[in-house]
């Protein structure tokens, strides 16, 4: 009976996903564990949310490591819709023989915008954009397995700001999600391959830890990601 609950539950938050307004979901951001100075990764990835009723998200970071302790990131994605969303950051990393720590500090911007039945004479829309400053952890191994392996996770701790219209289009009345809040998105990855080119798989989380009501904006807790990753 409590196995039979827990699947009608699992069953119940899919379908608020296939059916919701999702304004926000984690994103598919390459944790590189850049290693060496001129360690230059690009990765590029298919976010698999849309199984879920999301948008497929398509997306690609850059990474460099530009000197023997320095790093910096450059990320944008694409919702196949009007959704988009950029990040820049710099940070540092230390290799311990084949661990890798590294941190990034950052700022983000993304904009969306989704209808809810756009062939009715009233469809409800939401459209807005949101910015995330943000610090990054990262922490694994790369090189293992004679250079076929690497695999490790992350932490972002950013603070969400959204400035997002909710409206009935030939309604009068008209709500502003404007509430900020901080966000966590931790992500585990899994690369496997050659020594350049490599397979990535990734699953995140993004969680906002509100006291009261919770966010405001409506939000995919859950995503994943797969993709190719190239080591130059």
């Amino acid at each position: 009976m409590k196995r039979r609950i827990k699947i009608l539950s699992l069953v119940a938050v899919l379908s608020t996903f296939a059916t919701s307004c999702i304004m926000y979901q984690p994103q598919a951001v390459d944790i590189p564990l850049i290693n060496h100075q001129n360690d230059l990764r690009i990765d590029g990835s298919v976010n698999v949310g849309y199984l879920l009723g999301l948008y497929p998200t398509v997306n690609v970071t850059s990474s460099y490591g530009f000197n023997n302790w320095g790093a910096a990131q450059l990320h944008a994605n694409w919702d196949l819709s009007r959704g988009y969303f950029l990040q820049a950051g710099v940070g540092g990393y230390v290799p311990i023989d084949k661990f890798v720590i590294e941190g990034y500090l950052g700022y983000g911007y993304g904009y969306k915008y989704y209808c809810k039945d756009d062939t009715v004479p009233n469809p409800k829309e939401f459209f807005g954009n949101y910015q995330l400053p943000y610090a990054q952890l990262n922490f694994g191994w790369v090189d293992l397995a004679k250079g076929h392996i690497d695999l490790g996770g992350g932490i972002k701790t950013g603070y969400f700001i959204p400035d997002i219209t909710d409206r009935w289009t030939s309604h009068p009345d008209v709500k502003y999600i404007t509430k900020e809040s901080f966000l966590f998105e931790p992500q585990l990855f899994f690369r496997v391959g050659g020594e350049h080119l490599k397979f990535v798989i990734r699953v995140s989380m993004s969680i906002f830890p509100e006291e009261d009501d919770g966010p405001q904006v409506l939000y995919a807790p859950f995503g994943a990601s797969v993709g190719l990753n190239y080591r130059f």
